[in-house]
């Protein structure tokens, strides 16, 4: 299907324009996504909780993007639908992105963190739509 291609690039690009809008919105202060690289602590929290989790998530979402965009110059295939699957489905695993609908902790999130969420979601349902029909030639 002609319009996956589309879907997948518009769903990393998303995802990555989500980091820099406001995350968390407490009495008139707002967080970004992108403003977790800066928290102190990073070696205890580890790869997908901690400061470090911005990044696992830019790589997520920037997997599935450059795929998309290769895809509009020429097909997309089978193959790039099982790798962009791989990395929206491993978008859900960085604490940030996996509880940006709802929040956690008491606190709820803003729009950055919904979107991040939705596009995750959305990038991987059309994957996995890419998987079932390829696009042909």
């Amino acid at each position: 299907m002609k319009q996956l291609k589309y879907v997948l690039a518009g769903a990393g690009l998303i995802g990555i324009i989500a980091a820099f809008l406001p995350y968390i919105s407490i009495e008139g202060h707002s967080m970004t996504f992108w403003d977790f690289h800066k928290f102190p602590g990073g070696e205890m929290a580890g790869l997908l909780k901690g400061p470090k989790q911005v990044y696992v998530a830019f790589a997520c979402f920037g997997v599935p993007l450059a795929l998309g965009l290769w895809a509009m110059a020429g097909r997309l295939a089978r193959w790039m639908g099982g790798v962009s699957a791989v990395f929206f489905l491993a978008a859900f695993g960085p604490e940030g992105v996996r509880k940006g609908l709802m929040g956690g902790d008491g606190v709820s999130t803003a729009i950055g963190g919904k979107l991040l969420f939705l596009a995750a979601l959305v990038g991987l349902v059309a994957s996995i739509a890419t998987l079932v029909k390829p696009e042909t030639k």
